[in-house]
């Protein structure tokens, strides 16, 4: 019962008594009883909805380095995913199924091109990675920009938009999937209810009203306290942010209460009490 489309833009939405439309480039459109916008940062469901898109953009540039090397062989001792900071640029080290992902701080007044250049990029590699082991391969590597964006709502009418075309934020701590899977989960778990006459359409303000506030209060909040801990470069500062991680590991109860804030399980999905599922 499901039509997947590749390489088919949606370039308008129109939401009518209904059903909801997606008009497609070339002009067919596509009607249905529901949408779901998941189609990223630059969503042109929310864009064809008029929905606003506020916040910030952060000042520092990433260069994000795709290399086929085992870093965790080089390192030993090296996490899946490991932030470095300190000195002038930093890096996250992510272990990718097969390959490692370095991204690098790229300092204001660098351009981009030089930055992206074979040299800039082996120099780099070389102040992370053993200089013996080199010069290391690169299969891709670009630059981007984090912003820190919410959505003026999730939802306008059967319309409900979930992950980065709902909030973007920093990737510091990886917080940006997990809470786009969390969207998706109650979505479906709200338009089910809905479209089985199982529950009224009230599910699905309290899913946009929900999904808001955990995006903007808590997911952004969190993500943007990890960009500016790594960007911090003030030494008292950094003394003090470290005197309170060793605080919080010495603790058992405090480092179970951070370790379920990092890994989002004090914001699990949920909409209160549920009705059980319809039997047809």
């Amino acid at each position: 019962g499901v039509q997947l489309r590749y390489r088919t833009a949606v370039t308008g939405v129109r939401v009518e008594a209904h059903r909801v439309v997606a008009v497609l480039a070339g002009g067919e459109e596509v009607a249905g009883a529901a949408l779901v916008g998941a189609d990223g940062a630059h969503s042109a469901v929310r864009s064809g909805l008029g929905i606003a898109f506020t916040g910030e953009t952060y000042p520092m540039r990433y260069l994000t380095v795709a290399c086929p090397v085992e870093f965790d062989a080089l390192l030993p001792g090296l996490a899946p995913v490991s932030y470095v900071s300190g000195g002038g640029e930093g890096v996250g080290l992510l272990a990718l199924r097969d390959h490692w992902r370095a991204v690098f701080r790229v300092p204001p007044g660098e351009p981009d091109a030089e930055a992206l250049s074979a040299g800039a990029i082996a120099r780099r590699l070389a102040g992370v990675l053993p200089a013996a082991s080199g010069p290391y391969p690169v299969v891709d590597a670009f630059i981007y920009r984090v912003h820190r964006r919410v959505a003026a709502t999730f939802r306008r009418g059967r319309v409900l938009l979930v992950g980065d075309a709902a909030h973007v934020n920093s990737p510091s701590g990886g917080m940006g999937m997990n809470s786009g899977i969390h969207d998706a989960y109650l979505a479906a778990r709200a338009l089910a209810a809905v479209l089985t006459g199982d529950a009224g359409e009230d599910v699905l303000d309290r899913y946009a009203t929900d999904r808001r506030r955990v995006a903007r209060d808590v997911v952004g909040s969190r993500s943007d306290r990890n960009y500016r801990d790594i960007v911090q470069t003030n030494l008292a500062a950094r003394q003090r942010r470290r005197d309170e991680l060793a605080a919080i590991a010495a603790d058992p109860t405090a480092t179970l209460r951070y370790l379920r804030q990092m890994s989002m399980l004090d914001t699990a999905p949920t909409l209160g009490p549920w009705p059980r599922a319809s039997a047809r």
